[in-house]
């Protein structure tokens, strides 16, 4: 079981801290993508757990609440990922609600890893 913790943005009078279950983080990429209208390339970014330049500053992690968004949905509103837990351990964190302290462990790298893909080459079952 994993909680997420999100900001639903819309403009600086227009944001919200919420929060969310789910049974894992599959659920939470179907969540995501389900949130997204439109091509999801344009709609979503998932930060990629690959790249160096993210540990530029004094060889410390920086994710921010960009690192996993999803672009103005039906509602209006952008969603910003900030912190997620399992079994009341956190395995990613933007630093907000954890002293400025960004971290994400392996599984959630290799979730970003296969969400990047899911974006760049998805599927649908038409019938």
């Amino acid at each position: 079981m994993i909680t997420v913790k999100y900001e639903r943005y819309s403009d600086d009078y227009h944001r919200h801290i919420e929060s969310e279950t789910f049974s894992g983080l599959n659920a939470l990429a179907d969540w995501l993508f389900e949130k997204a209208e439109g091509r999801y390339e344009d709609k979503m970014f998932f930060v990629n757990p690959d790249n160096e330049w993210l540990t530029h500053e004094k060889s410390k992690l920086r994710l921010d609440s960009s690192c996993i968004s999803v672009r103005y949905d039906s509602s209006g509103y952008e969603t910003w990922i900030l912190q997620i837990n399992k079994d009341g351990k956190i395995i990613y964190s933007t630093g907000r609600f954890t002293n400025g302290i960004s971290h994400w462990n392996e599984e959630v790298k290799q979730w970003l890893r296969d969400c990047r893909d899911r974006q760049k080459n998805p599927t649908f079952n038409f019938g």
